[in-house]
């Protein structure tokens, strides 16, 4: 899926300097009537370890109007999380009417990994990826608009960028997340977890949009 594709229209750094202006009034613009229609919006960032999903997200906060914004993480469960329906944790952070709401991975993450580990089977996954498909479905029947990012990197740059992290974190004495440091040995796998992933999810309700983040 990711090689035969067309993935994204590259911008040069002048061009992008240019039409900067003009995207942020437009997005502003956008937040505004989502506010004024009072409809919820989830915009969901997930993708490959490397592909700048955290820059983004740091961009859209710093670009946005931060009262009407409301930015979220999924990474490990609590023990808070762990007691209560595997659903809860979500619940928490939807927006309300007229809101956006940006969740990091969502109920994506779980799935991919187990799947690109070898903890779930093929059979599993597919019945995840329904109960996704079912959730996303009826958000969108309560009139909740779901935005959702794929950022997939090749392996040269992810390889290369992660070392660079690494090297980082270790300047200043902090731990490489596993799946930073398994990225490159489980590359193959996890593409092929992520194509699985986006078939599986990719309704009419909440569609994909796949982008090249190889290029800053």
């Amino acid at each position: 899926m990711f090689e035969t594709e067309e993935l994204g229209r590259r911008v040069d750094k002048p061009t992008f300097k240019e039409t900067e202006p003009e995207l942020r009034t437009q997005l502003l613009a956008a937040q505004l009537a989502i506010h004024r229609a009072e409809v919820p919006v989830i915009v969901i960032v997930a993708g490959l370890e490397g592909a700048g999903k955290s820059r983004v997200v740091n961009r859209l906060n710093k670009w946005l109007e931060p009262s009407h914004l409301r930015t979220s993480a999924f990474w490990d469960e609590t023990d808070e999380e762990r007691q209560r329906p595997w659903y809860w944790r979500f619940w928490r952070k939807m927006p309300a009417a007229g809101e956006i709401g940006v969740m990091f991975w969502a109920w994506y993450r779980h799935p991919l990994l187990d799947r690109t580990y070898g903890r779930i089977d093929q059979a599993e996954m597919d019945r995840r990826l329904a109960r996704i498909a079912d959730l996303e479905r009826m958000l969108a029947a309560d009139g909740l608009a779901l935005v959702k990012l794929w950022f997939h990197v090749d392996r040269a740059t992810q390889k290369k960028r992660l070392e660079k992290r690494e090297k980082e974190r270790m300047e200043v004495g902090w731990p490489v997340p596993d799946v930073e440091r398994f990225a490159d040995r489980y590359y193959a796998p996890e593409v092929a977890a992520a194509e699985s992933l986006i078939r599986g999810t990719d309704t009419g309700e909440s569609r994909w949009t796949i982008i090249e983040a190889g290029d800053k």
